[in-house]
């Protein structure tokens, strides 16, 4: 179970890099990703699941499918580094 978790969770990483690459985010839902990543280097957790929510809430029906993986990727990184 926990493999099909990472692939998936992978696969979805490999989602967002390639809108990222294709130039198809919004420099609002950038800036947000930029935050995200710079509360997860400091390890407040706390701040990236609220980085994650605002996502959730303005973005999520045009890229659900990575920002779903996104929260899988905090949770196993908070759980890694505990």
């Amino acid at each position: 179970m926990q493999k099909r978790m990472i692939d998936d969770t992978d696969r979805r990483m490999t989602q967002l890099l390639q809108k990222v690459d294709d130039h198809e985010l919004n420099s609002d839902v950038l800036h947000q990703l930029c935050q995200l990543c710079q509360a997860m280097e400091k390890g407040d957790f706390t701040e990236a699941l609220d980085m994650h929510v605002k996502l959730m809430t303005k973005a999520y029906d045009d890229h659900g499918q990575w920002i779903l993986g996104l929260k899988r990727l905090i949770d196993l990184d908070e759980k890694t580094t505990k």
